[in-house]
């Protein structure tokens, strides 16, 4: 594989209306820079020459790589692409997701060949609920995104790593294991790494996903709480307990409690 300035990762099974989404977002955007950038297409799907396919008519104008995913799991997926990615910087932008507008991409890119080359570039995010378009923003205080419940924690979506630090730094196979390789670059950026948060909204993202969801099964709740405790991941146990019926009904006012318990705690 060329070494490229940045590879963009998406992965897909048995969602080709999702492919076409986020790949038609890739290929009509606004960038010279289009033979600095490779897309990585892991899929499972049933029909994978089908997800092949359209990866081939719709990017025609990008260097295009398509494998078929060998593990299973999204994070799974992650983690073989850490291990075929050559490229300098590596994004993983999950089918589905969305860029903002035309000029996300360059706008990446333009991060990506700053003089300085941070390893750790992270942005805000945007999402639509209830036809209204809002946005999850990041903070550059690091400290306030590593804080539990921290509504500027930025989402992978929002990230764009170094590659040859990232390939040191894999992805547990459970719920929430990117908010836990995130946390680590963030805890490395405070003495070592260096890092630039952008206050701009590059992707639109999916709310379909099951981390997205009010509300669970009991038996969701098991599965994820299982991964949590071996992540040491702890909140987001208490986040989930929240999405359980009854419970999630006055979900918002109990985290809107909790946050400023936090926040009480931490400004003393």
């Amino acid at each position: 594989m060329a070494v490229n300035l940045l590879t963009i990762v998406c992965i897909s099974k048995d969602n080709h209306m999702q492919i076409k989404k986020t790949f038609n977002s890739i290929a009509n955007s606004t960038t010279n820079s289009k033979s600095k950038i490779n897309i990585l297409h892991l899929d499972k799907s049933k029909n994978f020459i089908q997800a092949e396919k359209l990866g081939k008519e719709i990017l025609f104008e990008f260097s295009y790589e398509f494998f078929y995913q060998k593990s299973s799991g999204i994070f799974n997926a992650f983690n073989e692409a850490l291990n075929i990615v050559n490229s300098e910087y590596i994004y993983f932008l999950n089918t589905g997701d969305t860029f903002l507008n035309k000029k996300s991409l360059e706008l990446i890119i333009d991060e990506c060949q700053e003089d300085k080359k941070p390893d750790f570039i992270f942005f805000d995010i945007g999402f639509f609920r209830n036809n209204q378009f809002k946005v999850k923003k990041s903070s550059i205080d690091i400290i306030k995104c590593l804080n539990l419940f921290s509504k500027e924690f930025p989402s992978h979506q929002a990230c764009i790593f170094k590659t040859n630090l990232h390939k040191n730094i894999y992805y547990p196979n459970y719920f929430g294991s990117d908010e836990f390789v995130i946390r680590y670059f963030l805890k490395k950026c405070i003495s070592k790494f260096s890092y630039k948060y952008v206050e701009n909204v590059i992707c639109l993202f999916d709310l379909e996903g099951i981390s997205s969801r009010s509300r669970i099964s009991i038996l969701q709740f098991f599965h994820r709480t299982y991964g949590y405790l071996l992540m040491g991941l702890f909140h987001r146990i208490f986040a989930d307990i929240l999405k359980l019926y009854p419970i999630c009904i006055f979900r918002k006012n109990i985290v809107k409690i909790t946050r400023r318990i936090i926040f009480v705690f931490d400004n003393l």
